[in-house]
């Protein structure tokens, strides 16, 4: 008797098996989904600080004293007087950070960059600023930030910076310039969930450049490279790397800063 059902059964199997193979291996759409949780920042006492990074491929997360709290890119450092929230609540940052800082009237909350001073109340804005480059970027989310340039310049006039405006300064040419940006961007970032729709090749590596801090370096010939379909949930630089490459059938390496990308 069971065996009038074997066929059928087989056939909605294979069925089955069949729609999945359309559904991941079509050439303009390859969904991904991961999904993983935040790890925190360790706290490392050095010298009259208090320093929070992250590795070469980790977004980490930590919370000051104060409430504040920190979303760390890779490669960044960020350093806290012992004495912060005391009198004062200052800050440096070397790298790519989010901010979402605790309102205290009496305390500015301070961000310093190698080009810039950042002053503001209760706000969230995410910094890109690396000491190695002589380029920075702000975008404010809500609140209001002051960006001043933290150097010597003929031009010293700070901007005033609220929801959806970002500020861009090059030190080599000297030049801070205003702009608008889109906060739903920053707001998907923040939620740390990376997505794809049918996101062609060159903007997909644009957008993991924009997302995790880095420079990727594409090597070979990428003119059949199809677009890409997916969604990463808190997951590192190697989780998406290794996906992405397992679908184009390339390699990849990871140095401080940049990622060498080869086809």
């Amino acid at each position: 008797m069971a065996r009038k059902y074997i066929l059928p059964l087989l056939v909605v199997t294979l069925l089955i098996v069949i729609g999945i193979a359309f559904f991941v291996l079509r050439p303009k759409q390859k969904p991904l989904t991961h999904g993983t949780g935040y790890a925190s920042a360790p706290a490392v006492l050095a010298g009259d600080s208090t320093q929070y990074s992250s590795g070469l491929t980790d977004r980490v997360q930590a919370t000051l004293a104060d409430g504040t709290k920190l979303i760390l890119n890779p490669n960044t450092v960020i350093r806290v007087p012992k004495d912060f929230n005391v009198h004062s609540r200052q800050v440096s940052l070397d790298g790519d950070a989010f901010f979402d800082v605790t309102s205290h009237a009496d305390k500015p909350f301070v961000v310093h960059t190698r080009n810039l001073v950042l002053t503001v109340l209760g706000t969230a804005f995410r910094v890109s600023a690396f000491a190695k480059d002589e380029g920075e970027s702000v975008e404010v989310l809500r609140g209001k930030v002051r960006a001043g340039k933290g150097y010597s310049s003929s031009e010293r006039e700070p901007e005033i910076l609220g929801a959806g405006d970002m500020v861009m300064i090059n030190r080599s040419i000297d030049l801070m310039e205003k702009e608008t940006f889109d906060t739903v961007a920053l707001q998907t970032w923040c939620r740390d969930q990376l997505v794809f729709l049918n996101t062609p090749f060159p903007q997909m590596i644009q957008q993991l450049e924009d997302w995790y801090g880095i420079t990727i370096n594409v090597n070979g010939n990428t003119e059949n490279v199809h677009g890409l379909t997916g969604t990463f949930d808190h997951q590192n630089l190697v989780t998406v790397l290794d996906a992405i490459c397992f679908l184009y059938h390339s390699t990849y390496k990871i140095e401080k800063y940049t990622v060498q990308l080869n086809f």
